[in-house]
């Protein structure tokens, strides 16, 4: 999955493992928690009550099913293989927290199978997702101002899109709210992306920044894995300080590096596939 060294008895190396048990603790941890989102506990939708989440103010939150199911059946899948070959401890029940527990204790088994990469990967998946529930993007997404040419004064109008429950927009086209002008979505975020090429951010910035615009591959542990690989570089560094006070150098990446950065890792695993499918079987 990375590129390491995986070993002669292995597919996936103890590095991804270590990242697929940190993911599956994750997926436990908050699928704890799905119950009180579906029924927005939190949220301020009884009358006379005001609550801290930014909900819209309905009682029931249908998302979480949406996003819970597919998890539940994909970690159901990933426990089936492994009671298949031969597990004696079973699951404690078929929740999402107690299977995806359970599992955390099989990655060493998996990493060792032909299936353990693409289990993995969907460990990641779902970690994702589940994770982007709880911290849901925003119901828009600026692309922009419109710059339409309105008697030859430009329309200044910020443009906003709306989006869906993972930040995509929903809509190829809009049209400007004053002047009436209409704007393809997909151009205006490239023109964003072009924009901000050469600006320098923090992994945490950028990470933020490039949800809006890829849909994968800018969590903070992808971005810091481009720049392990060398895929990013550093491109010089920051002073920041903490609430306490405690000032830290903290490095910066070009933002226009990311793109490449995941076009370059995409090709490595897809030569890291075509590897494994060439790999001679060993009576």
């Amino acid at each position: 999955m990375c590129g390491r060294d995986a070993g002669m008895d292995a597919f996936a190396c103890k590095t991804c493992a270590e990242s697929a048990k940190s993911d599956l603790t994750q997926i436990a941890d908050f699928a704890q928690h799905l119950d009180d989102r579906r029924a927005r506990l939190g949220s301020n939708w009884k009358d006379g009550t005001i609550g801290r989440a930014a909900e819209i103010p309905l009682p029931y939150d249908p998302r979480v099913s949406k996003v819970a199911d597919p998890i539940s059946i994909a970690l159901h899948g990933t426990a089936r293989i492994v009671i298949d070959a031969g597990a004696v401890i079973l699951p404690v029940s078929g929740d999402i927290h107690d299977v995806a527990l359970w599992l955390i204790t099989r990655c060493d088994w998996l990493r060792r199978q032909d299936v353990g990469p693409e289990e993995f990967a969907t460990f990641e998946k779902c970690r994702s997702n589940i994770v982007r529930l709880f911290d849901r993007p925003p119901d828009r997404t600026y692309i922009g101002r419109c710059q339409s040419d309105v008697d030859g004064v430009l329309c200044v109008e910020s443009l906003y899109v709306e989006t869906d429950d993972k930040g995509n927009p929903v809509m190829a086209n809009m049209t400007c709210p004053r002047c009436k002008a209409s704007h393809t979505v997909a151009d205006r975020q490239e023109e964003i992306k072009a924009g901000v090429q050469d600006y320098l951010g923090t992994m945490r910035e950028i990470s933020k920044l490039c949800r809006l615009m890829y849909d994968d591959g800018v969590s903070m542990s992808m971005l810091y894995l481009y720049a392990e690989r060398g895929l990013m570089e550093s491109q010089g560094w920051r002073m920041e300080h903490d609430i306490k006070g405690r000032y830290r150098s903290v490095s910066t990446y070009r933002i226009g590096d990311v793109e490449h950065a995941i076009e370059a890792w995409r090709k490595i695993q897809e030569d890291a596939r075509r590897g494994k499918r060439q790999r001679p079987c060993v009576a």
